[in-house]
C-alpha cells in the first residue's frame, strides 16, 4: 500500500469551510505503530459550530423538495464511489483492516446513499 500520497495533515471540514488547526492528532496505523498522517484537533469552539452548521443544514435539507434531497444523496454516493479506492485506502490504514474489507464498506456506505435517495421520494 503506497503511503505516498496519503495527505500529511488533515483539515476539518465544517460548514463547507476546511479548517487546519494548529493542533494535531496523529492517526496511526494499529498494525505497525507508525503515524500515517496527522488531523487537526477539533476545539469546543469548533464542535459548536460544526454542530451548529449541522442544525443549519438539517432545517435547509427539511424544506427541500423530496426530489432536491434525492438528489443529493444521490451526488454524495457518486463522489463516495468516485473516490472510493482513496477512501479505503485511508481507512485501511487507519483501522489496520484488509484493503477489500474497506473497500466494501465504502462502496456499501455509497449503496446506503443511493438507497437513501430512493426513501427520500417515497
Amino acid at each position: 500500500m503506497h503511503t505516498d500520497t496519503l495527505p500529511q495533515h488533515v483539515p476539518l471540514l465544517i460548514d463547507g469551510q476546511w479548517i487546519q488547526t494548529n493542533e494535531q492528532v496523529p492517526s496511526c496505523n494499529p498494525y505497525t505503530g507508525k503515524t500515517a498522517f496527522f488531523v487537526s484537533e477539533c476545539t469546543d469552539e469548533l464542535l459548536d459550530q460544526a454542530l451548529a452548521a449541522a442544525d443549519k443544514a438539517k432545517f435547509a435539507t427539511g424544506k427541500m423538495p423530496a426530489r432536491d434531497r434525492a438528489d443529493l444523496l444521490r451526488r454524495a454516493a457518486q463522489g463516495i464511489r468516485q473516490h472510493s479506492e482513496s477512501i479505503a485506502r485511508i481507512m485501511a490504514i487507519e483501522t489496520g483492516k484488509p484493503l477489500t474489507d474497506a473497500l466494501t464498506e465504502v462502496l456499501r456506505s455509497a449503496e446506503t446513499f443511493e438507497l437513501s435517495a430512493q426513501e427520500a421520494v417515497r
